[in-house]
């Protein structure tokens, strides 16, 4: 009976271990598309990853990261939104409002990036 105990923790300790070794090759593999300026290709990487992360720190560093791409692509609706969840979720870099209000002029909201504009000044 306590080997059944010992083989079934040993599976789950396993299990888990992989789990997190595959989320950080995801997040590796997103990284090294994104520094080589694969933003496409590191969209789809950084959302899976997201998709299997679990802490809250690491989860606006990625929405943080999508949004860069979705910024570096011309695409200022989606990198808006982005920026919003980033925000949403906690992230410390004052780079995301100023990114933010960026890309909410260039959305014709210019109430709104003047708000975030007025934030990433204080």
């Amino acid at each position: 009976m306590k080997s059944l105990h010992f083989i079934f923790i040993a599976c789950v300790l396993t299990l888990i271990t992989e789990i997190g070794s595959a989320q950080t090759a995801k997040s590796a593999k997103a990284l090294a598309a994104f520094n080589a300026g694969e933003y496409f290709t590191a969209i789809d990487l950084y959302k899976s990853a997201y998709n299997n992360l679990t802490e809250k720190t690491g989860k606006a560093e990625m929405l943080f990261q999508i949004a860069e791409c979705y910024r570096l692509v011309s695409e200022p609706r989606q990198a808006e939104l982005w920026y919003n969840k980033a925000i949403a979720k906690g992230i410390s870099n004052p780079l995301a409002i100023l990114y933010l209000a960026d890309a909410q002029k260039m959305n014709m909201k210019y109430a709104e990036a003047k708000e975030s504009y007025k934030k990433y000044k204080d």
